[in-house]
């Protein structure tokens, strides 16, 4: 209940001013009788009168005995006793409500949004808190067919309410990024300038160096859910319920050794080029999370090179003419220095362990991490990725004599777009059509998004909070 402290707020006219009104009209109009009536009532609630001060403004005390007051503080409650929040949906509505209308509608009652015409809140200054549930795949028609079974629903949300979707086709996830993308606020500016890079905006409005980042690296690992969607190598089981490889030329990383401390944190990038299997690896970089190489050698496959794919590759047989290095090399070096609890990070990270030959479970793709904008299953390429959010151009032949891709190039994009995307919280990059994050609209509101790693990655952002889910009963 808020209270109300001073005349101005109970939108009532003082005892004092009532009295001198009624003084300066003439005593023997009626409109001047009124007035001393008024003033007598009004002065049956004065407290404290102060008769030796006519300048002091004298205080109102509303009778404590009345329903609609506070006990405590004895200042008008204008909401009355026992009042409470409420909603009421227009039984005439001229248009369909869309998923927008409903993000608005939280904006209306939780901060500075435009008031709905299709529903009216009642009492919305008390509405303390708004719980926003979205369940995947249950429409109005369904709640229809199987009322009894979903008779609980019914009753604790009310009948269900026809909402149109964004479109007949809706791709995974489009619903919540819809009912959570509010539209931007449209600002007049008499002499626009010219944009500043993502990444530089980026960069000012992350938290400063002192300041933790919303999440470690850690969380903006994949899950065993994604790498098997994004087809990344796994390990099996065989007959007798062991691990198996994909095949006898697969390592597998391993715990750090007892004493001894492996990498925190490796960016990766191969190359490779055409042998009678297909592509193989010819070349592989790895570096620190400072981008210094710590490793970068050419790698002589195991059979006869066909096409050394020099456009994609950048590598030709001028190049390879005296390399000796061998897979078994790179992946001894894998062992030695990179543990199964070290980050690896990367751009399509499944192509890189194929060629390398290794499974491990801690990998960040920058292809999962900024989703495509039409989603799964389109991938960002990762020039696109760099031009837009580094303001880098990658890809052109410039850390190469024979032009195509360089390892060590796109490794070091792949890492500084991760270390972007940790600096600025896991919704930075995220594509919204025309729009702006719910939880960035109102940024004076504490908000906790409860879902599954993947929406969570999408969308939490600014002050808003994270709790992961596993499982729907989790949820």
């Amino acid at each position: 209940m808020r209270e109300l402290r001073s005349y101005e707020d109970l939108d009532v006219v003082s005892p004092k001013a009532s009295v001198s009104s009624a003084s300066s009209s003439s005593d023997d109009s009626e409109a001047g009788e009124k007035k001393r009536k008024t003033a007598a009532k009004s002065r049956k609630h004065a407290v404290g009168e102060d008769e030796t001060s006519s300048k002091r403004q004298k205080l109102v005390k509303v009778d404590e005995t009345e329903e609609d007051t506070d006990a405590k503080g004895g200042y008008f409650d204008i909401y009355g006793a026992g009042a409470c929040a409420g909603i009421e949906f227009k039984k005439e509505r001229k248009n369909p409500i869309k998923l927008a209308d409903v993000s608005n509608l939280v904006m209306w009652v939780l901060g500075e949004g435009t008031n709905p015409n299709w529903v009216f809140i009642k009492n919305k200054p008390l509405v303390s808190k708004v719980v926003l549930l979205h369940v995947a795949g249950i429409d109005s028609e369904m709640l229809k067919e199987h009322k009894s079974a979903l008779e609980g629903l019914e009753e604790c949300l009310g009948p269900p309410i026809v909402t149109l979707a964004l479109s007949s086709t809706v791709l995974p996830g489009n619903t919540v990024s819809g009912l959570l993308t509010v539209e931007t606020p449209k600002t007049k500016t008499p002499n626009p300038t010219p944009a500043a890079p993502v990444a530089e905006a980026a960069t000012s409005a992350a938290p400063g160096a002192d300041q933790p980042p919303p999440f470690p690296p850690s969380y903006y690992v994949l899950s065993p859910a994604e790498m098997a969607d994004n087809n990344y190598p796994l390990p099996g089981v065989d007959k007798d319920g062991q691990l198996s490889m994909p095949d006898e030329e697969y390592i597998a990383t391993q715990p750090p050794a007892k004493g001894r401390q492996s990498l925190e944190l490796v960016a990766v990038d191969c190359e490779m080029s055409y042998t009678a299997i297909g592509l193989e690896l010819t070349r592989a970089t790895f570096l620190d999370t400072e981008g210094k190489v710590l490793y970068d050698e050419l790698v002589l496959p195991a059979r006869p090179i066909t096409d050394y794919n020099t456009q994609f590759s950048g590598i030709d047989g001028y190049m390879m003419a005296d390399v000796q290095t061998s897979i078994k090399d790179v992946q001894a070096w894998v062992l030695k220095h990179i543990s199964s609890e070290t980050l690896i990070v990367g751009h399509a990270v499944e192509n890189d362990m194929k060629a390398l030959k290794v499974l491990h479970a801690s990998v960040i793709d920058t292809a999962v991490l900024f989703p495509h904008p039409r989603g799964p299953p389109y991938k960002s390429a990762l020039r696109v990725l760099a031009d837009r959010f580094l303001n880098r151009t990658i890809q052109q032949g410039h850390g190469n004599v024979n032009g195509g891709h360089c390892s060590f190039e796109d490794a070091k994009a792949a890492l500084d777009l991760v270390l972007l995307k940790v600096r600025n919280g896991p919704a930075f990059g995220e594509p919204r059509a025309g729009g702006r994050s719910l939880f960035e609209a109102l940024p004076e509101r504490r908000s906790v998004l409860v879902d599954r790693r993947r929406t969570l990655h999408r969308h939490v952002t600014g002050s808003a909070g994270a709790v992961v889910c596993a499982s729907d009963a989790e949820v």
